[in-house]
């Protein structure tokens, strides 16, 4: 088995691979709404596979077990040179045994460049140029705190939650349609923009709310 000093250098490298895929990456000229939606997840993609061998990295050098000092204590010494070839030797040895065991990222980052990430769209989102709220819609006219009305006009008052009365939004099924309104709002701000931070925009909107309910 590989060394954690060599899974450590290994580690490094990768990250470095896969920042100047990223770099790659967006230097390409992209057009279409479609090119661009799936060039931001290939990079989104490659920057949380950074951010997990980074992860990684931050736990071996904390070094809780002691293995990385073990390591290095035992190529150090009167034996140094002596110690430091028999672990190349044992890595090469692994490296011979189990080729496959290396990263996947190619010498050619441009192999990773061609890839068109998976992301689910409904036939109405157009993948990602509208919302699909049909389902919300169907279930906001049938219900108690709604009304028939148009699917138009349903997306024009859908921000407009003054207009339900204020004994039909403390229910708990007016609280349910808004959970799933939400988590639809959710999804499809990750599916169309999975590089922006969202957390950091809840927080500012939830800081502004409150500021204002206090005033």
């Amino acid at each position: 088995m590989t060394t954690l000093l060599e899974q450590t250098r290994a580690m490094h490298e990768e990250m470095e691979k896969l920042e100047r895929v990223v770099v790659k990456d967006l230097q390409q000229e992209v057009k279409t709404h479609k090119e661009k939606t799936s060039q931001a997840h290939r990079v989104n993609n490659f920057l949380n596979q950074v951010q997990d061998r980074a992860a990684k990295l931050r736990k071996v050098y904390e070094d809780k077990d002691g293995q990385r000092r073990d390591e290095i204590a035992a190529i150090a010494g009167t034996n140094v040179f002596s110690a430091f070839y028999e672990r190349v030797a044992e890595v090469r040895t692994y490296h011979k045994r189990y080729p496959s065991s290396s990263f996947y990222v190619k010498e050619d980052p441009f192999d990773l460049l061609k890839e068109d990430p998976k992301v689910d769209f409904t036939g109405e989102e157009s993948f990602g140029r509208c919302l699909d709220l049909h389902a919300l819609y169907s279930e906001f006219i049938n219900s108690k705190f709604g009304r028939p009305m148009e699917y138009f006009e349903y997306l024009q008052l859908l921000t407009e939650f003054s207009s339900i009365p204020r004994g039909l939004r403390i229910t708990k099924a007016y609280e349910a349609y808004l959970s799933k309104l939400f988590v639809y709002l959710l999804s499809f701000h990750e599916r169309t923009r999975p590089l922006t931070f969202l957390p950091k925009i809840l927080a500012e909107c939830e800081a502004e709310f409150e500021a204002t309910w206090e005033a």
